[in-house]
């Protein structure tokens, strides 16, 4: 077994996490009131973080298909935040721009998990 670099370790427990994190939320989500926001994004994350979470199991067991795995959960994370948005902006709320901030950085954080594995495949460090 090949020893792992830290990106490639971090690249595997932070999709887990995220994963892991999602995934929690589509199980709260189905127990929400139909229409809330949380009810409307249950399967979406129900999903991405099964996906997040093969991702970053894969990229542990330093494997190539793993980033083509993320990948799929990257554009989940990025529907289900635009879910939210206008989840919120379709009861008339207000959305205030720091809870745009807030709505980006699942995305973004993803965004740079994707990019840490992107780099680590094409270094060779993946099989």
């Amino acid at each position: 077994m090949r020893g792992r670099s830290p990106a490639v370790v971090w690249g595997a427990v932070l999709p887990f996490m995220l994963g892991l994190l999602s995934f929690v939320s589509g199980i709260i989500g189905f127990n929400s009131p139909p229409g809330s926001a949380d009810g409307i994004t249950a399967w979406p994350n129900l999903i991405t973080g099964a996906v997040s979470i093969g991702g970053g199991v894969g990229f542990w067991n330093l494997k190539r298909w793993s980033v083509y795995v993320y990948l799929i959960a990257f554009a989940g994370h990025v529907l289900t935040q635009v879910i939210l948005y206008f989840a919120r902006n379709a009861v008339g709320r207000e959305v205030p721009p720091v809870t745009i901030v807030f709505l980006a950085v699942v995305p973004l954080v993803s965004l740079i998990i994707l990019g840490n594995m992107v780099v680590q495949r094409k270094k060779g460090a993946l099989s």
